[in-house]
């Protein structure tokens, strides 16, 4: 399978998932992503507002709020390029051209070396750490000078066999699933 179709079947995959199901494997992510080292090093965490077929990320901004740490949201500019604005129960979010919630285009956007820890999205992933994505590229160069750690939250249905990435795929750091928290690099390295 190519990238398009991998997209086509894991949104159709998702979106079939029981709320039951789903929201078990969820509660079990977040165990695993509040207990891991990434999560507790961090300080500011990127982080995107999910669309309903993806794992639900408002746990996510709770936690982080309740233990101090800073959620940044990514908002979509021209030229597939993102920047990310600090986010709280104030902040204006308007939607985008993608239909996604953002930030408000006229916030300030926070600088990149001040963002700790990337919770990066997607639709497919390998144990690698390479992502099949949504298709626009902009995590891909968001991350391409990205010093941070990038991690990934992946439920059992997004995971897949590698295919070949392309030069400019960024692989994570540590994939977080239901039953553990891999790091990636062991199977880059061939260890």
């Amino acid at each position: 399978m190519n990238k398009k179709e991998i997209r086509k079947d894991k949104i159709r995959t998702l979106k079939k998932l029981s709320g039951i199901e789903k929201k078990a494997a969820e509660e079990k992510i977040y165990a695993n992503l509040f207990r891991s080292r990434y999560w507790q090093q961090a300080s500011t965490i990127a982080l995107t507002m999910a669309q309903e077929f993806e794992l639900n990320t408002l746990p996510i901004v709770e936690e982080a709020w309740k233990t101090n740490k800073k959620i940044v949201m990514p908002r979509a500019k021209k030229e597939r390029i993102m920047d990310f604005v600090l986010y709280n129960e104030h902040t204006p979010m308007k939607i985008s051209s993608f239909g996604l919630l953002e930030p408000d285009p006229a916030l300030q956007p926070i600088a990149k070396n001040a963002i700790d820890l990337v919770v990066v999205p997607g639709l497919g992933f390998s144990k690698e750490g390479y992502r099949i994505g949504f298709g626009g590229g902009y995590y891909d160069r968001f991350l391409a000078d990205f010093l941070g750690t990038k991690i990934a939250l992946v439920l059992k249905e997004q995971q897949i066999d590698l295919w070949d990435p392309e030069p400019f795929d960024i692989p994570m750091d540590a994939l977080v699933m239901e039953d553990k928290v891999i790091s990636t690099a062991d199977f880059q390295t061939g260890k």
